[in-house]
């Protein structure tokens, strides 16, 4: 029964993915001549892309220790070098796809501390299911001119996956629920975290949402400033391609799905061309990000190896 219920969430979750790509390559096709034909002022300032990176390396700050407190509400202390390395290093897997290579390279690697398989997996999905109300939260709060700019179909996306997140993200605190949660990705729990860690790892979250969108708005000033997005529409817009993206099983590192949602959101303040092109410009300064951040980690692990 299980696992009828696993495939059918994850039917319905390559089902909403494939129908937004193949919206946003239709919708980009039939507006091509508008893409190639838009003016595009690049204007490039190392200092804001510098400080993009470094907030984004910030957020997986906070994120790693929201993971790690989790850990450790169960039982498990970790210490922040460790529990940061483990929550890193397994979730560059996200770019390989499916999305559970993230959580099988996590549960590995913290059996290796003494952390059992489920309490380290379970962790990662709660702070992942809190991230999508949080971050559902952040657009609905944050996004209402941007949205009213983003035309009907995008309003109806975003909005509804929002009520829905934010529903789930309340019912995570009656037990039961959260079971069941846990649950369809085969985790079996004897022990709920307390409201209190709970709530702490909804807050992270949040802050976390808030940190991804002002690297957004650094990533824009530092290339295409004549955009004049401000922090907040960065925000908004970041937030929704980010959500989506992060729940699409089929795009590693939700490629072209979170892309195509901040474009939607963004074309009607800033027009199709810069849309696109400031979506590309965040998603090469996520990465290198990442990238940078995770040298480190590798360099440490294979010293210890």
């Amino acid at each position: 029964m299980r696992s009828l219920s696993r495939r059918s969430f994850q039917g319905v979750q390559w089902i909403a993915g494939a129908a937004i790509v193949v919206f946003m390559v239709r919708y980009l096709a039939g507006r091509w001549d508008e893409v190639r034909s838009a003016p595009i002022a690049w204007e490039v300032q190392p200092g804001w892309l510098i400080l993009g990176v470094l907030t984004v390396i910030a957020v997986f700050g906070v994120l790693s220790e929201a993971w790690r407190r989790m850990v450790s509400g169960w039982g498990f202390p970790l210490g922040y070098w460790t529990g940061s390395r483990i929550w890193l290093l397994s979730s560059m897997a996200k770019y390989v796809p499916g999305k559970v290579w993230a959580l099988a390279g996590m549960a590995v690697m913290a059996r290796e501390q003494g952390v059992p398989a489920w309490v380290a997996t379970g962790s990662s999905v709660i702070l992942q299911v809190l991230s999508i109300g949080t971050g559902a939260l952040v657009v609905v709060g944050g996004g209402a001119g941007l949205l009213r700019e983003a035309g009907g179909l995008t309003q109806g996306m975003v909005l509804a996956g929002a009520v829905a997140s934010l529903a789930v993200v309340g019912l995570l605190h009656w037990p039961p629920l959260l079971r069941r949660v846990l649950g369809v990705f085969d985790l079996t729990v004897t022990e709920m975290p307390t409201p209190g860690t709970l709530a702490a790892g909804a807050a992270a979250t949040l802050v976390a949402w808030l940190g991804y969108g002002v690297a957004f708005w650094c990533f824009a000033k530092g290339t295409i400033p004549s955009a004049g997005l401000d922090p907040l529409e960065a925000i908004t817009a970041g937030t929704a391609g980010y959500v989506v993206g992060a729940i699409a099983p089929f795009a590693p590192g939700g490629l072209g799905v979170r892309e195509g949602i901040t474009v939607l959101a963004l074309q009607g303040r800033t027009g199709l061309g810069a849309a696109l092109a400031l979506a590309a410009v965040a998603r090469i300064g996520m990465t290198l990000a990442e990238v940078v951040v995770s040298i480190p980690f590798l360099l440490t692990r294979r010293a210890a190896a």
